[in-house]
């Protein structure tokens, strides 16, 4: 049985610590490359204050994102207003529909969890790639 990674794994393999298995070497990449780093902040000084200056933005304060058949794969901040497509081009580029899950929903005792599709507060399934050209 494989072992699914947990956030302090995660965070070695996006700030260089540890060489992440070979899997998950791509996805660690193509979130970097859409400026989605782990443990990031979308409301650096205050979460009231971001939700009053963008109150129609959906924002998922320390989200877990999860990938069909991977687990959790990324942590942090979302909004989704802004992230969105960035998530699609992941999902896209990924070829797996990924799951944002909130805080309670993927974290601690939850990140091993295999119901992620059930609980997700937003998912992205890969378009075809006619679909997205």
């Amino acid at each position: 049985m494989v072992r699914m990674p947990n956030s302090d794994q995660i965070f070695s393999w996006y700030y260089g610590r540890n060489n992440p298995p070979e899997k998950y070497r791509e996805i660690v990449q193509a979130f970097k490359d859409e400026t989605l780093h782990v443990d990031r902040m979308v409301a650096h000084f205050s979460k009231t204050l971001y939700n009053k200056n963008n109150p129609t933005h959906k924002t998922c304060y320390n989200a877990n994102v999860f990938g069909e058949g991977l687990g959790k794969i990324w942590y942090g901040d979302l909004d989704l207003t802004l992230d969105s497509e960035k998530l699609q081009r992941i999902a896209d580029r990924m070829e797996r529909t990924l799951y944002v899950l909130s805080e309670g929903q993927g974290k601690w005792h939850n990140e091993s969890r295999k119901d992620y599709a059930d609980v997700a507060v937003s998912k992205y399934v890969p378009r075809k790639t006619n679909d997205h050209l």
